[in-house]
């Protein structure tokens, strides 16, 4: 019998150099799949319907993962089999296309006949709505199993010209952190504000979701940090992810993070970009991990702070309670 665990978990300097994966709206080889939902990193799009399945489906009792998603955001497969993977075809439902991604790294767990695959998805920014993913793959001897379906849930958020999203599985109290050039830290217990703009109406800044926080699970699994274009500085930013809590040591997690500056992906100074990782079980508590930094505008200019009208977001009793939590732990 075929065993599967598959986990969904999860395309700077000077004026903030873009990679080459740009964005087009107006490009007609743009497919539906990659423009509204998704795209698989080192994929082929292929037009048309998955192909004929010939074998069973990946064993849904063995299958987990995070099923929320944030337009911009990642998550990622990551599927054990003892059967060798040559290829996997992912899709959406009602949708024209699949992603055709023959897997990069392949290894055996030890002691086991099983192999390791993991697959990276980028949602779209414009992301808007539920979608069913189909998964299915080609085995070493040419079979194609059949389709698994994994709903995921879209989860507003906010955006900005500069759009730092955190996903991770499984559910632990991981958070994302961003140092701006100015100093100012925005985290869970300095969230950002509201910009007051000239005919009257708030735009929100900073981070806008602190998943997990103390371990009461909310089963969303992302952080996003936003900043509008009236907030942006220019000069070096600084990205950093943080095991809070290991809410179940028995079990590590993974982690991915990703950086846009005006819809698309900047490429960082140090670090890389999008930037993956993993929590041993039993670890974490206070790494503040430096993933990435950046740099926005001319590196060599000054720092400048924009001026604007705001009010900061007032922190809620737990974002004090993990605050102080955390000094008590490191001694202060």
């Amino acid at each position: 019998m075929k065993k599967y665990l598959l986990t969904i978990g999860v395309c700077l300097m000077g004026i903030a150099f873009i990679l080459s994966c740009s964005k087009d709206d107006d490009n007609d080889s743009i497919s539906t799949l990659q423009k509204e939902y998704f795209s698989i990193e080192n994929a082929n799009y292929v037009a048309g319907s998955l192909p004929s399945a010939t074998t069973a489906a990946f064993d849904s009792q063995n299958i987990s993962y995070n099923d929320r998603a944030l337009a911009g955001g990642m998550n990622f497969i990551v599927v054990n089999s003892d059967t060798r993977i040559k290829r996997f075809f992912v899709g959406a439902k009602g949708v024209d296309g699949y992603w055709s991604y023959a897997p990069a790294t392949t290894r055996a767990e030890d002691g086991n006949e099983t192999y390791e695959y993991e697959i990276p998805i980028d949602y779209s920014t414009e992301l808007d709505d539920d979608l069913v993913m189909f998964i299915c793959a080609e085995e070493e001897d040419g079979d194609i199993t059949q389709p698994y379906e994994a709903s995921i849930t879209f989860v507003s958020s906010q955006s900005g010209d500069l759009e730092i999203n955190l996903t991770f599985h499984p559910a632990k109290d991981i958070d994302l952190h961003l140092y701006m050039p100015d100093g100012t830290h925005i985290y869970y217990n300095n969230r950002g504000g509201y910009i007051q703009n000239a005919d009257g109406t708030e735009t929100r800044w900073g981070l806008d979701h602190d998943s997990n926080a103390g371990c009461s699970i909310d089963g969303l699994n992302n952080e996003n940090i936003v900043i509008p274009a009236e907030a942006v500085q220019e000069g070096t930013y600084k990205v950093v992810v943080n095991m809070y809590e290991n809410c179940d040591e028995e079990t590590g997690a993974s982690w991915r993070i990703q950086t846009r500056y005006r819809d698309e992906i900047i490429r960082p100074q140090s670090g890389a970009n999008p930037a993956s990782g993993t929590y041993p079980a039993g670890d974490g508590h206070g790494d503040h991990t430096e993933v990435m930094t950046f740099t926005i505008g001319n590196a060599s200019a000054k720092t400048r702070a924009p001026q604007f009208n705001w009010r900061p977001i007032p922190p809620t009793e737990m974002d004090k309670i993990k605050h102080d939590a955390e000094a008590y732990r490191n001694g202060e």
